[in-house]
């Protein structure tokens, strides 16, 4: 009786894994990727249980547990669909969910909830020619600001010819000049005024005590 002989490999994996083709490593889209794209295909990779592909999600929730960044990962995932590496098989939105991918070298077998078919989905597209390098989309500007006026003798320079309470405002032609000081102004900002009595009537003045009281308002 001839023992039956196991052609198991020796170095052979225990466990649950995700199996990688070559023809995926040796890929001219794999090789334009960047290293962190290709950190997040093995992110993707570990969602995929066997029969799930079209259906994998990119949670931020997850993802940020696992070390990574929201900008780093939206634009990796540009990067991927790009080099047509991953699929998008649903778009999100309001009331309709997440977003859903599909690993492009692998078979889709379920299209349920999907917003593509079996005819128009097609396993290998990433082994197609990379025809242009990925641009990432550029960052929006920040708004300038607006440069802070110069002080002109500690005081802040308002607009030219304008009648407003502001302390310091831009004419229209960008110059800025020293607000005029008003009547009112001048009045208030004087010291309090010295009364002088005539000659005769400090004369006749007794104690100062029993001096009357004296309104000192002006009139």
């Amino acid at each position: 009786m001839s023992k039956k002989r196991r052609n198991t490999p020796a170095e052979v994996v225990s466990g649950r894994y995700a199996p990688v083709p070559h023809s995926l490593l040796d890929s001219p889209a794999f090789h334009a990727c960047s290293p962190i794209a290709k950190a997040l295909i093995f992110e993707l990779m570990r969602q995929h249980t066997g029969g799930n592909n079209g259906h994998i999600r990119l949670s931020q929730s997850w993802l940020t547990g696992r070390g990574w960044c929201i900008a780093s990962l939206y634009r990796a995932r540009d990067e991927l669909l790009h080099y047509r590496l991953i699929v998008q098989t649903r778009h999100g939105g309001l009331r309709n969910g997440s977003h859903l991918y599909a690993l492009s070298w692998l078979a889709v077998t379920n299209y349920v909830g999907l917003d593509i078919g079996a005819h128009q989905y097609h396993p290998g597209a990433y082994l197609l020619p990379v025809t242009a390098p990925f641009q990432p989309r550029p960052k929006k500007a920040k708004a300038a600001e607006p440069a802070e006026p110069e002080k002109q003798n500690g005081h802040l320079p308002r607009r030219v010819g304008g009648g407003s309470s502001t302390s310091a405002a831009q004419s229209r032609n960008g110059t800025f000049e020293a607000a005029a000081t008003s009547a009112a102004q001048t009045q208030v900002n004087k010291p309090f005024p010295v009364v002088q009595f005539p000659a005769p009537a400090l004369s006749g003045m007794g104690r100062a005590a029993r001096m009357r009281a004296v309104n000192w308002r002006l009139a």
